[in-house]
């Protein structure tokens, strides 16, 4: 596994610790955690106006449509329900 190293303002470096901490996990994992979560909530946004010039609206619209079925599919047939939500 690759390392890194963060520089973190020493209030933010306390708050990490007191949160993981308090959920029983290690400071490493808590900020992977973090950072996943970031990603997921950024992960399948289309750029701006991507569709736009090549679709017709009610195309455009089954295709959100789609997409958002099988997001949710995807997600609840995922194993990996064991990750401490923060």
């Amino acid at each position: 596994m690759a390392t890194t190293t963060i520089h973190v303002p020493d209030d933010l470096l306390r708050a990490i610790d007191r949160a993981s901490s308090s959920l029983g996990i290690s400071r490493n994992r808590f900020v992977l955690q973090a950072c996943r979560e970031a990603l997921e909530r950024e992960a399948g946004d289309w750029p701006e106006g991507f569709f736009d010039a090549a679709l017709e609206q009610a195309d455009a619209q089954l295709l959100v449509e789609a997409s958002l079925e099988l997001d949710r599919e995807v997600r609840s047939q995922r194993r990996n329900r064991g990750a401490v939500a923060l």
